[in-house]
């Protein structure tokens, strides 16, 4: 039932894998503040992420504090 309804508000959103990975890893925590290093330790995948977490949080989909991210609802 939550995969369904996580699959719904990706498509309504057009957001890829990758993005929908991000938003529930980040949702997993419950509203904590999260830098890069709680996601990835590795410095390329960083990058990687960053390309993604960046543009979710211009949508308004994450919230970003300084360096650190939070999910918002969505």
């Amino acid at each position: 039932m939550q995969q369904n309804l996580i699959n719904l508000k990706a498509k309504k959103r057009k957001l890829n894998l990758i993005e929908v990975g991000i938003i529930e890893y980040l949702e997993k925590n419950r509203g904590r503040l999260l830098t890069l290093d709680h996601l990835s330790k590795d410095p390329a995948e960083q990058n990687y992420i960053r390309m993604y977490i960046d543009g979710l949080a211009e949508e308004g989909i994450i919230e970003k504090v300084g360096n650190r991210y939070r999910a918002v609802r969505w």
